[in-house]
């Protein structure tokens, strides 16, 4: 059986998570920002395409993903509100 990583040679693997919501895929990464190096952004992207790309404005990844997915949830609301005041 192979042996586990230490717990401090884990603090020092970068932090990269991918999610989906609404058919967005979120990538929270670690960056420079407003908590120095442990500051936390995230990047909106739909089929491969970069959409949107937050600065280093989060202290933790839960942050960010919330705030990712809140940014997609207001822009397609604004979306559906538009779409359907055309159509009438």
């Amino acid at each position: 059986m192979p042996a586990l990583p230490s717990p401090s040679a884990l603090l020092r693997e970068p932090l990269r998570v991918l999610l989906r919501h609404r058919g967005f895929s979120i990538e929270v990464r670690p960056c420079h920002g407003r908590f120095g190096d442990g500051s936390v952004g995230y990047t909106i992207a739909h089929q491969g395409l970069p959409l949107h790309r937050s600065g280093g404005q989060f202290g933790t990844a839960a942050h960010a993903e919330r705030a990712a997915r809140r940014f997609i949830d207001d822009a397609l609301t604004v979306f559906e509100r538009t779409d359907a005041a055309l159509a009438c």
